[in-house]
């Protein structure tokens, strides 16, 4: 026997859904906290490998404008490199330093200007990025500004820092946007494909419940059958007649099947097209499909469910169709994996205008892309619980510092660390010492394993600081306290070890560790068995 259906929504057009509605509040309620505490997917697109792959692409796009080959520049202005959907700013942290420092060896970009501005939907994620340290500086050298905006509607971006309004024709300048992990949580139509007819998909929504009027239950997604039903539809079918065109070449080219068509996504493209003008590169992550073979499915799609929000395959073929429409070019990662592709928007020149765009691309996110970095890092981590310190040093050096590593090897690192020959030490630290700088708090805490190894390699005043540091940004826990107690026992500190061994004590009572080592603190020197 089936559940009762209790119907929130009757059958309409897809991207008109509340579901649409739901995915917005979500984003404009949690804020930060949908990374932090709701687990949304992140890293793949917000290593310090992904980061890099972007600032060396975007070092070739500076290289064409400063070439001329993308007309005049105003020296007066800023080249704006603007971020849709931030979030949490992880990503904008790692690129802008990589950035700058690339920029910085290169004496022709010396004059060249850049600003990066990172946006959101959410206000509340805006004022994280205001209380940020690591962002500080940037801020303050005028590199980085921030702004509340609406991708998918458009319109001006107001700059909170410089109080600016980045309007259509107020720059002058050619402009960078990039989007990452934005396109599959922005509205998309479904239609069917049959014998050369085009159907629509109407979307109705059924819980096996009544609900909450408002909605506001955030397990109600998961609870959601979501249903598909088909029924003609017309072209001219949208208000824009190059999406009309493209949707009617699927129509008339494609076989029997369904197609999502991501009208949120292409909205971004229009709209960033009109505020920046002709002379953009787009940089956009995410996944889908980006040829025809893989945008035409079997069946109606399912929401993939995160929490509180979802998210949809992306058709990058639609995209690509409307960049050429648009007289533009199209890069895009190869077509190994549907889990993550990288695409590039060229507009305002010829290919030659962007050849140093082309090349950068190619090299720094085509050729091993950041899904191949995913997936060796991930590899690695899963399935080696103690990889030679060698193998991790190299994995280390072609991440940039990426953190994740290091929290998830510190075990390894560690134990290996204490009885590597001198060398290996070294290129150790200097690794080490690149994912410190590179570091932006989330929810790994990567001064506590730095802390860890240092403690292994014998210095304890180093862990000790790495401890601190750890306190400062993540909070008192009963490990971080009593690592740094043990630290300050090394560093002839006893007073102080004491005193932070008492406060594990008091978080976590049956610490035994904890409780034995302050035994032995009491007893003194005399008493102690030592370390």
């Amino acid at each position: 026997m089936t559940s009762p259906s209790h119907v929130l929504e009757g059958e309409r057009r897809l991207s008109q859904s509340l579901l649409w509605g739901l995915q917005r509040r979500f984003y404009a309620d949690r804020g930060p906290q949908a990374w932090l505490e709701d687990k949304l997917p992140w890293y793949v697109t917000s290593n310090a490998f992904t980061a890099a792959g972007y600032a060396r692409a975007a070092l070739g796009f500076l290289r064409d404008c400063r070439s001329g080959r993308l007309g005049p520049l105003d020296p007066s202005r800023p080249i704006d490199i603007v971020e849709l959907a931030a979030g949490p700013g992880h990503f904008g942290y790692l690129f802008l330093k990589k950035l700058l420092d690339l920029k910085g060896a290169l004496p022709d970009l010396a004059g060249l200007r850049v600003r990066y501005v990172m946006t959101d939907l959410a206000p509340a994620n805006l004022e994280a990025w205001r209380r940020s340290v690591p962002l500080r500086p940037h801020v303050e050298r005028g590199e980085m500004d921030f702004a509340v905006f609406d991708a998918e509607r458009g319109g001006e971006i107001a700059l909170v820092g410089s109080g600016e309004v980045l309007r259509p024709g107020a720059s002058g300048n050619p402009a960078l946007v990039i989007a990452n992990y934005l396109f599959d949580s922005l509205p998309q139509d479904l239609f069917w494909i049959r014998e050369g007819r085009l159907l629509e998909g109407a979307v109705s929504l059924h819980s096996d419940r009544p609900e909450d009027p408002a909605l506001s239950d955030p397990g109600l997604l998961a609870r959601l059958d979501v249903r598909y039903q088909p029924r003609p539809a017309d072209l001219p079918y949208y208000d824009d007649p190059a999406i009309d065109r493209i949707l009617e070449s699927y129509r008339s080219r494609l076989g029997n099947g369904a197609l999502l068509f991501p009208v949120g996504a292409l909205a971004v493209l229009r709209n960033a097209l009109r505020l920046f003008g002709p002379r953009l590169l787009l940089l956009a992550a995410d996944k889908g499909g980006a040829e025809e073979s893989e945008i035409l499915g079997k069946g109606a799609p399912r929401l993939t469910v995160h929490g509180g929000c979802f998210s949809l395959a992306v058709n990058f073929d639609a995209l690509a169709l409307y960049v050429k429409e648009a007289g533009g070019l199209v890069l895009r990662t190869p077509s190994r994996d549907g889990r993550l592709r990288v695409f590039a928007s060229l507009n305002g020149g010829a290919e030659d205008a962007f050849a140093e765009t082309r090349l950068a691309f190619a090299e720094a996110l085509g050729r091993f892309s950041p899904l191949d970095y995913f997936t060796l890092s991930h590899h690695l981590r899963s399935s080696e619980p103690a990889p030679p310190l060698e193998t991790i040093l190299a994995l280390l050096r072609l991440g940039e510092g990426d953190s994740r590593l290091i929290v998830s090897l510190a075990d390894a690192i560690a134990e290996q660390a204490a009885s590597a020959p001198d060398p290996v030490r070294r290129d150790l630290v200097r690794e080490l010492e690149v994912a410190a700088a590179h570091f932006y708090p989330m929810a790994e805490d990567l001064p506590f394993e730095l802390g860890r190894i240092a403690a292994r390699m014998g210095w304890p005043l180093d862990a000790l600081r790495c401890f601190v540091e750890s306190l400062r940004l993540f909070g008192r826990s009963p490990a971080t306290l009593f690592n740094a107690g043990l630290c300050l026992y090394k560093l002839q500190q006893p007073a102080e070890a004491l005193r932070l061994m008492e406060a594990a004590l008091a978080l976590s009572p049956g610490f035994g560790a904890a409780r034995e080592w302050r035994d032995r603190i009491r007893k003194g020197p005399g008493g102690a068995a030592g370390d």
